[in-house]
């Protein structure tokens, strides 16, 4: 009879990869340091705009790579307390429908963290958690729970940030020039010259109070977008009969919300963020120039970390079987089948 064979353990890199291919928001943060920040700021039209653009820069990447871990790590030792392991926390959330899932989530769970530690955390289920009773259903619930409170204030304190870096950046340059002004076309022409042509153009140019009101309102979006989002998953998860289509469909995208490693954000948190900052930017903008620069460059900026590489592969795939004079779907499906 041949020997076993010895377990294949893969390389540090392979392990390192793989985790930042699953974390989108560095994931995220990485592409935009790379293939925006540099960009953007070695196109800046003049210094105050380049200060703007390295400010704002270094507070979505800082906010990336430093301050969303660090407080989802904080969050996340806050409330496993209770809890029997604070490796529950990791469970997925759709673990939590129903007792048969939590069960299923468990033994995943304990295979998952095995190949996480690379073979060092062989983690034991607690006792009593396979069973299919009362003091089961009360932990699941209570694992919701904290579950959901943890993504509430997670998912709150990053879109408190990044829905008011634009005003951020609107008082760095305030503060440099002295005018609450669109600082790209600053050097274009003389002070005198842009306040005549602003007056006569009608520039809609935004005054203190008012970016005050839209700063305010900003702050209370990022407050309640996170709340209905977290008390609506609460009451889906727990009620896995409730019907209502917004309940459902956030049932449904539940994955989405699942973290990374225990901290890391998934992508359907890193949707309302990225959603968060770009009506921070819309809303901050000093003129509707900067309006119009802002919105296409935000726009197709998302548009490309969302949906470029799907267009890419659907246009390539198309470009491909058109050629060989085959039907797309038919031929995925024969390569399926």
């Amino acid at each position: 009879m041949p020997a076993p064979l010895k377990p294949l353990l893969l390389p540090k890199w392979v392990h390192w990869t793989k985790t930042f291919q699953e974390t989108a928001l560095i994931n995220r943060g990485t592409l935009d340091a790379v293939g925006y920040a540099l960009p953007m700021v070695l196109l800046t039209r003049n210094a105050v705009e380049r200060k703007e653009k390295m400010v704002d820069r270094t507070i979505t990447i800082g906010s990336a790579f430093l301050l969303a871990p660090l407080h989802a790590y904080l969050f996340y030792r806050l409330f496993s307390r209770g809890l029997p392991s604070k490796h529950l926390m990791k469970l997925p959330f759709k673990a939590l429908t129903s007792n048969r899932a939590f069960h299923a989530g468990l033994k995943e769970l304990q295979k998952t963290l095995l190949q996480d530690s690379r073979g060092k955390l062989n983690w034991a289920i607690p006792k009593g958690l396979l069973g299919n009773n009362q003091a089961v259903t009360r932990i699941r619930h209570k694992l919701i729970n904290n579950k959901t409170h943890m993504l509430l204030w997670d998912l709150m304190t990053e879109a408190m940030i990044f829905t008011n870096i634009g005003f951020i950046n609107n008082w760095v340059s305030r503060k440099t020039t002295g005018k609450n002004r669109f600082v790209g076309e600053i050097g274009a022409a003389s002070d005198a010259e842009l306040d005549a042509l602003h007056q006569a153009r009608g520039n809609d140019e935004i005054t203190k109070a008012d970016e005050m009101k839209r700063h305010i309102n900003n702050s209370i979006v990022a407050i309640v977008t996170p709340l209905v989002i977290a008390l609506g998953l609460k009451r889906g998860l727990k009620n896995p009969k409730i019907n209502h289509p917004f309940i459902k469909a956030l049932r449904t995208v539940a994955h989405s919300f699942d973290y990374k490693k225990g901290i890391y954000l998934g992508m359907g948190s890193l949707v309302v963020v990225v959603g968060m900052q770009f009506l921070g930017y819309i809303t901050a903008a000093r003129s509707k120039y900067e309006l119009m620069e802002r919105t296409l460059q935000e726009a197709w900026a998302n548009y490309l970390f969302f949906l470029g590489e799907p267009t890419w592969t659907f246009l390539l795939g198309r470009a491909l079987f058109n050629r060989e004079q085959r039907p797309l779907v038919h031929s995925i499906k024969s390569c399926v089948d």
